[in-house]
């Protein structure tokens, strides 16, 4: 094996200069242009100061030169460090001290931010050097890169991942295959760890990825870049998942591997895809962004009536244990909290040595591990049944969540004076992060809103907040969530009736997307409960059945059915009806000819 990520990607660049690299819209390069773009971007940071040990932070969005990028900073010797430009730029301030990267790698779309005395380089006035200096071919144990996830004290940490944690992902995986003909497309944000699976799985194996442009993807942006790219490998987030299952079953046939998690997967949805596409491979993927990306994987094939989808045996390199509340080892069968191990495993958090001591224990053989927080128990196939959490951390949309982070942010605002974090169901699926507050003068829901946009990522803003005379603890001294009244806002006593047939359109769409049958057309999607995942599913609806093709970002712009309905009712819609039902009309032939040519049936 490799010694290093920048090792194998060298390896697979020289015996694959002519292949296919990346991918983005109509534009592609094979291995040979890249490879001269990390040798150029490599001498502009070194000649910032950039070396083995330091840390380098990404401010890019998806695009070419990120992936350039991120390679030249480990063939330095350095970390790269994943930050997303389109988060507020509080929370990425927060990041970049704690962080103190010795230089910053900014696009245009990067917020104004203190750097902090860290050189900043603009990659795309990088011009070729004339020598770039040698690679840095550095080491297993060599950091990565640092990852942020939420914090219980209100504040990001930073997760260390090393080399050997990447190489034992993607090179000789048998969890799923990568090779020449892999293309993998490029959707999640870099700043979330399935990121590491899409970037380096075909690069450091000769396959293709496709990235996504940049922004939020529409569903059918989705499946067209998977026909238009060939896509063969894709992974999504449970609610995503969800989501293609409902509105874009067809748009999977063309797919060899897909791969889902980061939340329960419902039955239901996992049975419909091994049903209509049996030659697909559906994998469930679990695991924390400590044990790089993944940690134990299930091949769906099967789904048994009431029964949950197992989340796997351990991928290669990789131990698992079931510990009970003693120290020990349970019986197979017993429930207990996973304990992860093997080359996966993380250094540690970037400056907090308390923390690391107390997440990464050495087991009485010996081995040192990460306490996953999850309860999980072994089945009698050898695979792991997950049973909840431990503690009171959070899973929504695929995003790890600390309650006290959000918690913290919200106690900030200065009419609050304490509030309360976590998850309501909706529907079979729906989970949505919601708030409760106790507070110190009247302050709007709409008012927190506008306040936390400007501190948090959007996946970390309650779709729903209320306020409460106060909040009641359980014997344990922690607030007793089950006592808390239902957050999401009430049909008002006589709903207004919509003004037009387009207006009336829309609505529907909003009460069925939200599940709130009494929605009126003056209310906020978001206010109503909406996340950017809804968005999806409401412009996909929107599509399909009014007939319209509209861009996704005009419904963030337009968050009322009555905002929205007269934007689209003034011409702003692109395609008509006949021509929207005639494209999907086509991509479903496609997708069902691409299938039948891989011998599978239509």
């Amino acid at each position: 094996m490799a010694p290093s990520i920048q090792a194998a990607f060298r390896t697979a660049a020289d015996r694959h200069p002519d292949r296919i690299a990346l991918e983005q819209g109509a534009t592609s390069m094979d291995y040979r242009a890249p490879a001269l773009r990390v040798t150029a971007l490599r001498g502009a940071l070194r000649a910032a100061g950039a070396g083995p040990g330091d840390r380098v932070a990404l401010l890019l969005l998806r695009s070419f030169d990120l992936i350039a990028a991120t390679l030249a900073i480990l063939e330095t010797g350095a970390a790269y460090v994943p930050l997303d430009p389109l988060q507020p730029s509080a929370r990425l301030q927060s990041m970049l001290d704690d962080v103190r990267a010795k230089v910053c790698v900014v696009g245009p779309a990067a917020p104004k931010l203190n750097l902090r005395a860290a050189a900043s380089i603009d990659p795309s006035a990088v011009a070729a050097p004339v020598d770039g200096g040698p690679v840095c071919q550095g080491t297993p144990e060599d950091a990565a890169y640092v990852m942020y996830t939420s914090g219980s004290t209100g504040q990001p940490k930073g997760v260390v991942i090393p080399h050997r944690g990447i190489l034992r992902l993607v090179r000789d995986a048998t969890f799923m295959t990568f090779g020449a003909d892999t293309c993998f497309l490029q959707l999640a944000p870099t700043s979330f760890d399935a990121a590491t699976l899409e970037i380096f799985g075909p690069l450091l194996n000769g396959g293709r990825l496709a990235l996504m442009p940049p922004g939020p993807p529409s569903l059918s942006d989705i499946a067209s870049a998977i026909h238009r790219h060939r896509v063969t490998t894709l992974w999504l987030t449970s609610g995503l998942f969800h989501a293609m299952v409902d509105e874009r079953l067809e748009d999977l046939g063309e797919l060899r591997e897909l791969l889902a998690g980061g939340d329960v997967l419902l039955p239901s949805h996992a049975a419909r895809v091994v049903t209509r596409w049996p030659s697909l491979r559906l994998i469930n993927g679990y695991g924390p962004t400590e044990n790089t990306t993944f940690t134990t994987c299930h091949t769906i094939r099967s789904v048994e009536p009431g029964r949950s989808i197992p989340i796997g045996k351990p991928i290669d390199g990789t131990s698992c244990h079931v510990i009970g509340a003693d120290g020990r080892e349970v019986a197979a069968g017993e429930s207990g909290e996973l304990f992860a191990g093997g080359l996966g495993l993380a250094l540690g958090y970037l400056e907090r040595p308390e923390l690391t001591a107390e997440k990464f224990v050495c087991l009485p053989s010996g081995e040192r591990c990460y306490r996953t927080g999850d309860r999980v128990r072994q089945l009698p196939s050898g695979e792991y049944e997950f049973l909840g959490r431990l503690d009171d951390q959070l899973k929504v949309r695929g995003f790890r969540i600390e309650p006290g982070e959000v918690e913290a942010q919200l106690s900030a605002h200065p009419k609050i004076r304490e509030a309360a974090v976590g998850v309501r169901e909706a529907a079979p699926g729906d989970k949505r992060l919601v708030a409760w507050y106790v507070e110190r003068e009247p302050v709007t829901p709409e008012e927190l809103r506008a306040f936390l946009n400007g501190r948090v990522p959007d996946f970390l803003v309650p779709s729903a907040m209320r306020a409460v005379p106060k909040l009641l603890l359980n014997l344990n001294g922690k607030v007793d969530r089950a006592t808390l009244p239902d957050p999401f806002p009430k049909a008002q006593a006589v709903p207004a009736v919509a003004k037009t047939e387009m207006e009336r359109g829309v609505l529907e769409l909003y009460r069925e997307v939200l599940k709130t049958p009494h929605a009126s057309p003056s209310q906020n999607f978001f206010e109503l409960g909406g996340t950017s995942l809804h968005i999806a599913l409401l412009h996909e609806r929107l599509e399909k059945k009014l007939g319209t093709t509209v861009a996704i970002t005009r419904l963030f712009e337009f968050p009322t059915a009555s905002q929205l309905a007269g934007h689209l009712t003034n011409g702003q819609g692109d395609v008509g009806l006949g021509a929207r039902a005639q494209q999907m009309a086509q991509r479903q032939k496609a997708a069902q000819a691409a299938a039948a040519a891989r011998g599978r049936k239509p």
